[in-house]
């Protein structure tokens, strides 16, 4: 199996931990300021002289404390979040380098004994790709036979055809990387703690749109 998903349902983890996290934090300074905004409207009668005035600078004092903790968490943990992609893109790119090497030992015998034949037809050649779906070195083997195939006059019709689908297996390692670095991208709209000039609620809007990627993800 290629690396793509392994390493994906990885980041998906990360990201839910990290959007948990980001929540549990903002949920603290809701609370805090529900409390000062309790304190600041509230029309109870006073136990002592002065007690109103003394209850709202308290609980600013404590929304205040709290907004700073916030920011302070919002940042680690959206930090801790780059740092745990960094390392999982790392980990997919060396996975992925080393999956889609040749390897002699996945060399199919057989199938090269018919690709070198000449008794094979572009149709052939189509479907033996689908038995090797998991094993990259015959793939690259098949793409390039194909390629050969599209300069041969007897193939004229499906030159097209070969060509498209030898550049396409031939491509597959760029193609998986290239989607790899789009889904980081995604997820990183989705997260929306760069948005630095919108508040809690955006980043918390944003993050919603994952749980569509997630189950993509999961449906791989």
């Amino acid at each position: 199996m290629n690396p793509y998903k392994e390493h994906a349902l990885k980041l998906d983890k990360a990201f839910k931990r990290a959007r948990a996290n980001y929540l549990e934090a903002f949920a603290e300074l809701t609370e805090a300021k529900e409390a000062y905004d309790k304190a600041s409207t509230s029309d109870r009668p006073e136990v002592f002289s002065g007690e109103r005035a003394a209850r709202i600078a308290s609980t600013k004092a404590n929304y205040l404390y709290a907004e700073n903790i916030f920011k302070n968490a919002s940042r680690n943990i959206w930090d801790d979040y780059e740092n745990t992609v960094s390392k999982i893109t790392e980990e997919f790119n060396e996975a992925a380098a080393s999956y889609y090497s040749v390897k002699p030992e996945l060399v199919d015998d057989n199938a090269l004994s018919l690709l070198n034949s000449g008794i094979m037809t572009p149709e052939d050649v189509f479907r033996m790709s689908d038995k090797y779906s998991n094993n990259p070195t015959m793939r690259r083997l098949i793409a390039d036979h194909a390629g050969k195939m599209a300069d041969d006059t007897k193939f004229e019709g499906s030159r097209a055809s070969l060509l498209r689908f030898s550049a396409e297996l031939a491509h597959e390692k760029d193609n998986i990387i290239k989607s790899w670095d789009e889904l980081v991208a995604t997820a990183s709209c989705y997260a929306g703690y760069k948005r630095t000039d919108y508040g809690p609620d955006f980043v918390i809007r944003m993050n919603q749109h994952w749980d569509k990627m997630s189950e993509n993800i999961n449906n791989l």
